[in-house]
């Protein structure tokens, strides 16, 4: 198997970091206080420990070299076959980051779950880099999912006791964090359970309901018997502030489609959404309608017969396509 050599109790290094990475991340939260510094660095340590734990998952599937760990290998003929190594061997290859280990395991067919490492790594990045930004409610979201993380890694896949690997006392705090978190989330739920959300779009977008002011993802509506989105009285039950049902929406859908919408940026196709023409809300294109006032399109081109497109639409043509409106544009001002 690998490469990596193993300590006198049979823990290799790379477990052995992660280990103390979470351990330390959890020392500074515990004695964190208002000392945002101690809590920058609990975060940092816990998603530090996340990330070793998953590479210790890939090297001990690496049949030498810990090549998983490596991001640019390549076949090398050998002996006994042909087998994978880094492209430059002898020297410091780049090892995977974060979207590399959860592409890595997807390929490999090994369960991960990709959005709470996704949401520890965003809190992360957020206070790493707008400190001031960081709330106690953002940083006890991250913890708890980080700690579903971490059982998930060491139970199923390291198949390590995490009482022997980090200490009573390190899951005893990440499962009060845990059950604290999962009781306001679930008084939360409950309050949202009677809406009916119209659309496959918004009911997934609930994943990403944050509250704009704290960060929080506790979002509750005062009146747990409204059924209509539209007109609920959506509340911040961490901060207790009031949020706007639109604002909170568009942020979470545009949230939730932020991957579809960067593929779309980044390697051609269409975004998943647009404004919508009509009143300037959000025109889910997989929906073909705007979640906010419902409009879809319809219509055809006078003289071709073609589908009108949302383009078309923003762009006022007089009933043409987007051809025809250019032909016609310019028949005008010949």
């Amino acid at each position: 198997m690998s490469g990596e050599k193993t300590s006198r109790n049979g823990t290799s290094p790379l477990l052995a970091n992660a280990a103390a990475s979470i351990r330390l991340g959890i020392e500074d939260y515990q004695a964190s206080g208002n000392d945002k510094d101690r809590v920058l660095s609990a975060v940092r340590n816990v998603y530090a420990g996340v990330l070793l734990l998953s590479k210790e998952v890939l090297r001990r599937l690496s049949s030498d070299d810990e090549v998983l760990l490596h991001l640019d290998v390549v076949p090398k003929l050998g002996e006994n076959g042909i087998h994978f190594k880094p492209r430059h061997e002898g020297r410091v290859n780049r090892t995977i980051d974060k979207q590399e280990i959860i592409d890595r395991f997807k390929t490999l067919g090994l369960q991960i779950n990709d959005n709470k490492i996704n949401s520890i790594s965003k809190v992360r990045n957020d206070i790493e880099h707008y400190h001031s930004r960081h709330t106690p409610a953002e940083i006890d979201s991250a913890l708890a999912d980080a700690f579903i993380v971490i059982l998930d890694l060491t139970r199923k896949h390291i198949h390590e006791d995490p009482i022997d690997l980090f200490g009573q006392n390190v899951l005893g705090i990440f499962t009060e964090i845990k059950d604290i978190f999962d009781q306001e989330m679930k008084i939360c739920k409950e309050s949202l359970s009677a809406i009916d959300w119209e659309t496959e779009t918004l009911e997934a977008a609930l994943e990403d309901f944050r509250c704009d002011a704290c960060g929080s993802p506790l979002i509750k509506q005062l009146d747990s018997k409204n059924i209509g989105w539209s007109n609920a009285q959506f509340q911040c039950h961490k901060c207790g502030k009031t949020i706007n049902s639109e604002q909170l929406v568009r942020s979470a859908i545009e949230e939730n489609l932020y991957g579809d919408f960067y593929i779309a940026m980044t390697d051609g196709g269409n975004p998943p959404y647009e404004d919508c023409p009509e009143c300037g809300g959000i025109y889910v294109f997989e929906e073909g309608r705007c979640l906010m006032c419902g409009f879809e399109l319809s219509g055809e081109c006078v003289i071709c017969y073609s589908t009108l497109t949302l383009n078309d639409r923003i762009a006022g043509n007089s009933g043409l396509c987007g051809y025809h409106q250019h032909v016609a544009d310019k028949l005008r001002d010949e």
